[in-house]
C-alpha cells in the first residue's frame, strides 16, 4: 500500500457514504463506523498488518490517534492475538480517515450535521 493507494480508497468511500445518505451527516458517521469495520483491511490479518504498517511509518499521528479512537469505541478488549488487534486497528485508522473525509464533503457540499 502506499499513499495514494490509501487517500483513493478513503475518497471513493468516502463519496459512496456521502451520497448514499445524502447530506445527513449522523447517518454517515454510523454508516462509516460499519464500512471500516466491513473493510477487507480490517477483516484480513495481513491487509490489516500492512495498513497498520503502512500509517505507523507514514502518518505516524494518525497511527497514534488510532489509540485514541479505540478508547473512545471501547478499549482493546479481550482479543486472542496480535492478528485481532491489527485488525481493530485497521478499523479504527480507516474510520478515523472516513469521518475526516466525511466532515470534508459537508463542508464543500455546505451541509451542516
Amino acid at each position: 500500500m502506499n499513499y495514494q493507494e490509501f487517500d483513493k480508497y478513503i475518497r471513493e468511500m468516502s463519496q459512496e457514504i456521502f451520497d448514499e445518505c445524502e447530506g445527513d451527516m449522523d447517518r454517515a458517521h454510523d454508516l462509516s463506523f460499519e464500512r471500516a469495520n466491513d473493510s477487507e483491511y480490517a477483516i484480513y490479518y495481513t491487509k490489516a498488518w500492512d495498513l497498520c504498517d503502512f500509517m505507523r511509518f507514514n502518518d505516524h499521528d494518525a497511527y497514534l490517534e488510532t489509540e485514541n479512537l479505540i478508547e473512545e469505541l471501547g478499549g482493546f478488549g479481550n482479543y486472542k492475538s496480535v492478528d485481532d488487534i491489527k485488525c481493530t486497528m485497521a478499523s479504527a485508522i480507516i474510520l478515523d480517515a472516513l469521518r475526516e473525509a466525511l466532515d470534508t464533503l459537508a463542508h464543500q457540499e455546505g451541509v451542516t450535521a
